[in-house]
């Protein structure tokens, strides 16, 4: 079963940022695994690459070995950089969790919502400690 894990894909989070007067949803990299990617059906893309299709049905049912430390309650997106086909944006609709052979995975049921080249790669978090100086101390 390992040996299909051929496709590298980044589990991402959603976090909404209010700039200004525009609200901005990034996808910050959580964690990046090896996956299965298999096709159950197809959605109508538009010339731009976003998924014209209003209803939330799984295209694609995507397979990583499970990690009891990742916490997929804050999962909502699975990113594919692919090497020579354009990138794609999954949007994560369900997850279960599956045994094959002894080993533990995680089966998302997720929908295609974007490809092509000029997709935005997700977002690592930018680490921000504020310490303050102890009472007396100027700079």
């Amino acid at each position: 079963m390992i040996a299909k894990l051929r496709h590298k894909v980044t589990l991402c989070s959603q976090k909404d940022v209010v700039d200004g007067t525009d609200l901005k949803v990034p996808q910050y990299a959580v964690k990046t695994a090896w996956a299965m990617i298999k096709a159950v059906s197809s959605n109508p893309f538009s010339n731009k690459g976003a998924n014209t299709d209003s209803r939330n049905k799984a295209t694609h049912k995507i397979m990583i070995r499970y990690d009891w430390r990742l916490e997929i309650s804050n999962l909502a997106w699975l990113h594919e950089a692919r090497l020579k086909s354009p990138a794609r944006w999954f949007k994560i609709l369900k997850v279960t969790e599956t045994e094959e052979k002894g080993s533990a995975f995680w089966t998302f049921e997720v929908m295609l919502t974007n490809k092509g080249d000029a997709l935005d790669q997700p977002k690592t978090e930018a680490v921000t400690t504020v310490a303050s100086l102890p009472h007396g101390v100027s700079l």
